[in-house]
């Protein structure tokens, strides 16, 4: 029997990760899901009890590539990865501010939204090209949103 094909879906706890995590845990697939949101992942791991959670932060490059090393060397594969993490930006660039020079504007959406769906596919590709990765047609899949738009 062929080994079960090894799935990573950030922002995996809720939503459209968590529905796609399913529908690939009911197909036969290994998922981890990520999330930093604790909670909901516990919540989904009690629901679904055959997907694997850690609890991630998107944002930091240590522990979104330690956690894909991890993944990898427990499971000895990665076929699929879903860049799905996101937030909706809360501050309004057009406010004016109380003072000048303005304060710094925050910029979490960007990093959330677009730097760390450019780190999840960094680390995906590397670890697909990987010589040990049985893998022969891996897949990334990147959710977009217009919630990510400034």
């Amino acid at each position: 029997m062929a080994a079960r094909k090894v799935a990573i879906i950030t922002g995996g706890a809720s939503g459209m990760g968590l529905a796609t995590a399913i529908s690939l845990s009911a197909a036969g697939w290994k998922v981890h899901i990520l999330d930093l949101n604790k909670s909901a992942g516990a919540e989904a791991t009690r629901q679904n009890p055959d997907l694997i959670f850690t609890q991630t932060d998107v944002n930091s490059y240590k522990c979104l590539s330690s956690t894909f090393d991890r993944i990898f060397i427990s499971e000895g594969r990665l076929d699929f990865v879903f860049a799905n993490a996101g937030i909706l930006g809360l501050d309004n660039f057009y406010d004016k501010a109380d003072s000048l020079p303005p304060p710094e504007p925050r910029q979490l959406s960007i990093d959330i939204n677009l730097k760390a769906v450019v780190t999840t596919s960094y680390l995906a590709r590397q670890y697909f090209l990987a010589s040990d990765n049985p893998c022969q047609d891996p897949v990334i899949v990147i959710t977009a949103s217009i919630a990510s738009f400034v």
